[in-house]
């Protein structure tokens, strides 16, 4: 570096390595010649006199503002392209806040996971509160990249998982960790002042097979923690269980629970019986419980740090990373059968028709009369009860689903969009290998538990809202008027109107898919309309939930997973005055920001989970390479045709460079193909990214030798 640093630079450069700000580190870190070291030298006793230092340390900790120059970390990229940062170090006591990181002029191009030097400017925006202008990228020599270890004629080396990265780079047989060719291995680059040679890498771990550990990579590409730092778990090891004085005993309610054959967490039950009141002939109570990690889990503590930083647990076929530690996900915060376990339980009144007609909260204690699974609970209604079932098939289970069959009438009449979209899921073997792909089957009795989540997330947001107490809800908007209008220009092509004051009625929509409904485009149409809509998202305002055609609706059913619904359950700790764990002044008026962060954390998780399982699936389409595949076009783009396979439900790409035959351009509008079949070939598979790319055969009846 030929110019001398400014102090705005020095300044910087000293807070991102406070553990040996020296002079001589300065130096080597700006390339400084011998000629202007005395300039240099001055400036850094100038920024030391002047105590910016001092000023900018404690601005963070003190203030909880960040100083005019700061080293952050590039997290995600926005919808529209805009890069979002954080604080590379943050000790504040609040949520750390979000950057936008202004667009470059010179020729740096940033990516997420990018450690920059910027200087900041406080603003009132609706996602950020600082603009960050860009000083320089600071390189991580000790960064470690995802690899896979491949022995060559020549040596060792490793090819980068990351597509940026994607350069061999050579592994000294010293520092090989004896890695297996084709094993999956984390490594860090070897510093070396050749910087023209060959670069060189040293392998820090060895995770297993690629096979083995598709999970693993998004873990890492995802930067999702997987270990609970000590103090956590130094928590953990003290932790109390709270007392049952002052709370309601819901012990002799037959609540059950009802999950997946592979549940890891229990943290809802319910129970339902006959309205006992008369004026409400034909009328249902439905209790809906739910574990009370508030109990456990206080504001500030190591272990509420912690879940917030992770937002939620995320769930791939061969292991799940909790938001909260085994303790409490697995055990205590669990609702085991015949476990007495604290709780917060709404009791919930509908008449005939499933319109509810009150509701109160209680927080109490209770137990698990059966922990079910959905199948064997289908079972027990469809005439088959097993030995787990039958005992309580009159009494609990039966009264369950009647209540369910009031709330489908009230659920018609409300007419939230109704998609049905054709899902694939994933067995596993013991050893984590592929067994099988299934078509993914939805039972009533999936539908019974998601009514009554549905029911007590509602009547949440309304005690909360009469209450006027802050929290979090869960809205989703209308689709935009480009994505309405690119839906209704795909449903003209498929031959079905959609006008345009439909838009702000799900009705419409459901219209037509039960329109499709069976046909062979069906599951294009729901498609469809599921990529015009918008995500829903966490917001300390309410503005309603489209999809669901609710005015006011929340997450309060799994705080296990979901540290939105935490916050929700303290909200309501606060607006029934139940203890002093509920919602602090600090909380309400971090509320929009915690919002933000769950929302990204929660995308993290969707990306990492989707990543998983294309990997999965690509794995398993290895066995039909070079084989014909059925499937429908699903999306058209500039550069190739993307089908999704029948067998998977996944898509793969046919590129434009082999479409000639079907003169595909832009100007012959090739959208009159969306949702056509076609007959591919499987020409390709990368388990590495889970792409998949095809080769077109036939759409329709027509062969493409004849198109």
């Amino acid at each position: 570096m030929n110019k001398i640093p400014t102090k705005a630079e020095i300044l910087g450069w000293i807070l991102a390595h406070s553990d040996d700000p020296s002079i001589r580190r300065i130096y080597k870190a700006f390339g400084v010649k011998k000629k202007n070291r005395s300039d240099v030298k001055r400036l850094f006793f100038q920024v030391k006199s002047e105590q910016q230092i001092q000023q900018s340390a404690s601005a963070n900790s003190v203030l909880d503002k960040l100083p005019p120059v700061c080293v952050i970390r590039i997290k995600n990229k926005s919808k529209d392209g805009r890069l979002m940062a954080c604080p590379e170090k943050w000790s504040g006591k609040s949520v750390a806040p979000s950057i936008l990181v202004e667009r470059t002029r010179n020729k740096v191009v940033l990516s997420v996971g990018d450690k920059i030097l910027v200087r900041l400017v406080a603003v009132s925006a609706k996602d950020h509160t600082y603009r960050a202008k860009l000083i320089r990228r600071i390189e991580n020599k000790k960064s470690k990249m995802l690899a896979v270890y491949k022995n060559t004629h020549q040596g060792g080396v490793i090819v980068p998982i990351i597509k940026a990265k994607k350069r061999h780079w050579d592994v000294p047989d010293s520092a090989s960790m004896n890695a297996r060719d084709g094993e999956l291995v984390q490594a860090e680059p070897i510093k070396s002042k050749y910087q023209y040679k060959q670069r060189k890498a040293r392998i820090v771990q060895c995770l297993g097979t690629v096979n083995d550990q598709k999970s693993c990579i998004a873990i890492h590409q995802n930067d999702i923690p997987t270990q609970f730092p000590k103090i956590v778990e130094k928590e953990i090891e003290n932790i109390i269980s709270p007392s049952f004085d002052n709370r309601q005993n819901l012990c002799d309610l037959p609540f059950v629970t009802i999950d997946p054959e592979n549940a890891r967490d229990h943290d809802d039950a319910v129970y339902a019986r006959t309205d006992p009141d008369e004026a409400n002939p034909n009328g249902h109570e439905i209790w809906v419980a739910i574990a009370d990690v508030a109990a456990y889990v206080t504001p500030q503590s190591a272990i509420d740090n912690e879940a917030f930083r992770r937002g939620n647990s995320i769930y791939f076929p061969d292991q799940v990373v909790p938001m909260l530690p085994e303790k409490l996900s697995g055990d205590l915060c669990s609702l085991h059968e015949s476990k007495i376990r604290p709780c917060i339980a709404v009791k919930m009144t509908i008449n005939n028709q499933g319109q509810k007609i009150r509701h109160r909260f209680v927080r109490g204690f209770m137990s698990s009369v059966a922990s079910l699974n959905y199948s064997e609970v289908q079972f027990a209604i469809d005439g088959y009860p097993n030995e787990r079932t039958k005992t309580i098939l009159k009494d609990v289970i039966q009264p369950l689903f009647a209540a369910y069959k009031a709330l489908k009438l009230s659920r018609k009449k409300r007419q939230p969009l109704n998609l049905d979209l054709n899902e694939h899921k994933i067995e596993l073997s013991k050893q984590g290998h592929i067994k099988s792909v299934q078509h993914y089957e939805r039972l009533d009795t999936h539908r019974w538990i998601e009514e009554f989540m549905i029911l007590a997330n509602c009547a949440a947001a309304e005690s909360l809202i009469s209450s006027e107490i802050a929290t979090l809800y869960r809205v989703h908007d209308r689709p935009s008027d480009s994505s309405f209008k690119d839906l209704q220009n795909a449903m003209q092509i498929m031959g079905c109107s959609l006008p345009n004051n439909h838009v702000s009625q799900t009705s419409a929509l459901n219209t037509v898919i039960s329109k499709f409904a069976g046909s062979e485009k069906s599951d294009f149409v729901n498609l469809m309309i599921l990529r015009a809509m918008s995500s829903a998202r966490y917001s300390s305002q309410n503005t309603g939930h489209f999809g669901l055609a609710l005015k006011a609706y929340t997450h309060f059913t799994s705080p296990i997973r979901r540290y939105s619904d935490l916050i929700v359950h303290r909200a309501l700790i606060t607006a029934n005055d139940w203890g002093t764990d509920g919602l602090s002044a600090e909380n309400c008026s971090m509320l929009e920001q915690i919002a933000q962060h769950v929302c990204e954390t929660e995308r993290r998780a969707m990306i990492a989970e989707r990543e998983t399982l294309d990997r999965y699936f690509a794995t398993y389409l290895k066995n039909y390479l070079y084989q014909n595949l059925s499937g429908r076009i699903s999306e058209i783009t500039s550069f190739g045709i993307f089908i999704r396979l029948d067998l998977t439900g996944r898509d793969g790409l046919t590129p434009k460079r082999d479409l000639k035959k079907l003169n595909f351009d832009r100007e012959s509008k090739p959208d009159k193909l969306l949702g056509e079949k076609v007959v591919v070939q499987l020409m390709d598979v990368c388990e590495f990214s889970g792409k998949l790319i095809l080769s077109l055969k036939s759409i329709g009846n027509s062969s493409t030798e004849s198109l």
